[in-house]
């Protein structure tokens, strides 16, 4: 019985892990290989998920329920969330796999894209995701998802060369852009410059926080959160916060002026 266990729990390694793989692989090879892409929706690749991932999900459910010694309602529930979970995920894995083996096993052609606009695309509490470009292509209006660098080095673009192709469940795919590597480099650096001022403020939290504890434990070791309460505190290390700052502040002017003119 042991042994049996011991296979079973191994298959399922395997079976892990190689989803795992095929999932970073994707991810990976969607990064370097594809330009622009749509995600036109496929009932097929649709279906096969349902069919490959249900199951899994179901069997998932079961095996942790069966741990817990749960009730039947727990066997639904994490049957239904695990399933929803991986459907989810497999399918817009699927959806990419195609595009990747339509890329290796399909000829691509050079064509022409017009643009009609480049926007920004956002997610809900996660922020800017990708970029929408808008194109007509022999005629026909369609969307491309591209990465966020592809706003800055397409945002100013009225047309493009393209290597395209079209995949097994007719989603259109870029494979090259024909661009100087010195625009892309360009858009390269104009997206990192905007990534940090994006995330400038997590820097200066971070320093809020080292400062609200150097302060916490130099100048008050012996006083305890509850004696001051948070908001006494916080008001405290905000204000040493200020006055170092400004300290700072007004020594660079009293360098700039005074020292380095004279």
């Amino acid at each position: 019985m042991n042994l049996m266990r011991k296979q079973i729990n191994a298959f399922e390694i395997w079976i892990i892990a190689g989803l795992l793989i095929w999932g970073a692989l994707v991810y990976v090879l969607e990064l370097s290989l594809l330009n622009m892409y749509t995600s036109t929706d496929s009932a097929l690749l649709f279906w096969c998920a349902v069919i490959i991932f249900l199951p899994a999900g179901i069997y998932l459910a079961i095996r942790v329920a069966t741990t817990e010694q749960a009730r039947w309602y727990k066997y639904v529930g994490y049957s239904f969330m695990a399933s929803l979970f991986l459907i989810f995920i497999g399918y817009f894995t699927l959806l990419k796999t195609d595009l990747l083996w339509s890329l290796f096993t399909k000829p691509t052609t050079s064509g022409t894209l017009y643009l009609k606009g480049v926007e920004k695309s956002y997610l809900p509490k996660h922020g800017w995701d990708h970029t929408n470009v808008n194109t007509v292509y022999n005629g026909k209006p369609l969307q491309f998802e591209a990465s966020r660098t592809a706003f800055f080095l397409l945002r100013h673009k009225d047309s493009l060369n393209v290597s395209i192709g079209r995949s097994y469940t007719g989603n259109y795919f870029v494979t090259d852009i024909h661009l100087p590597g010195g625009e892309r480099w360009g858009a390269r650096g104009a997206y990192w410059k905007n990534w940090v001022q994006r995330y400038t403020w997590m820097a200066f939290s971070l320093i809020f926080a080292f400062i609200v504890v150097q302060v916490k434990t130099r100048y008050f070791p012996t006083i305890t959160l509850a004696q001051i309460g948070w908001k006494r505190f916080v008001l405290l290390c905000t204000a040493v916060v200020i006055v170092i700052f400004l300290l700072i502040y007004l020594g660079l002017i009293v360098y700039i002026k005074l020292i380095k003119t004279g």
